[in-house]
């Protein structure tokens, strides 16, 4: 028995009478987990967290397979006393040869800046966005709304999403991001893992980033192949 979070994943692969799905949220809610011998772990670079370190200490017998992009921690945390080995599966241009991924252009300035941003996130929609869609990250979430209220008056649909947005609601933003409804989220810490709009295919940094491994989040959000994009 397999404890995976990937629901799509079981359907695929016809092994629903092996594996059991379930959310970090909800094992941890339920007073008794089901068997496993064998824990799937995906964006496994949180299970330092004491929430998640949970699930481990609650499967002492498991064969544990840990699955991230990013498995270097911000906080500087070792992953080592739960994995005994990292094996690199891919890295960027392999995905990219064989198809996974999608070439990433960055548009920068030509040197690091001390503080504040290199151009105003609307101008710069405006000049290099190319009418795309994806995501805006900034860091407060009274900026955010300001933000999306300023693109959506340039003719750039566009709503802000942030921890205080419920969940309904978040859905619904993506969803009008992926029907082509809305052009751009902008968004405060919230869409930065697991969320899947693979037409999107603009990233606008309008934020600092303290750690490579949130950058790679970030960016990896337009990065997922579609038809209607090439890079």
């Amino acid at each position: 028995t397999t404890c995976l979070t990937d629901y799509g994943l079981v359907d695929r692969l016809h092994i629903a009478d092996r594996v059991r799905v379930a959310t970090i949220q909800g094992l941890l809610a339920r007073e008794e987990w089901p068997h496993a011998e064998t824990l799937v772990i995906d964006e496994s670079h949180h299970i330092a967290a004491a929430r998640w370190r949970a699930i481990p200490d609650g499967y002492p017998h498991a064969k544990i397979v840990g699955l991230t992009a990013t498995p270097e921690r911000a906080d500087g945390t070792a992953l080592g006393d739960i994995f005994q080995a990292m094996v690199v599966a891919a890295d960027y241009p392999d995905l990219v040869r064989d198809g996974h991924l999608v070439p990433c252009r960055v548009l920068r300035p030509e040197r690091q800046l001390a503080r504040g941003l290199a151009q105003d996130p609307v101008i710069a929609y405006l000049e290099h966005g190319e009418g795309r869609s994806g995501f805006v990250y900034v860091p407060r979430i009274g900026e955010a709304a300001r933000l999306a209220d300023r693109f959506t008056a340039a003719g750039v649909p566009a709503l802000a999403i942030s921890s205080e947005t419920e969940l309904s609601v978040r859905d619904d933003a993506l969803g009008d991001l992926a029907a082509g409804r809305v052009r751009l989220l902008v968004n405060v810490f919230c869409l930065t893992e697991g969320v899947d709009v693979p037409s999107a295919s603009l990233c606008i940094l309008a934020r600092g980033v303290g750690h490579a491994s949130t950058y790679l989040q970030m960016v990896g959000r337009i990065l997922r192949p579609h038809p209607s994009k090439l890079d």
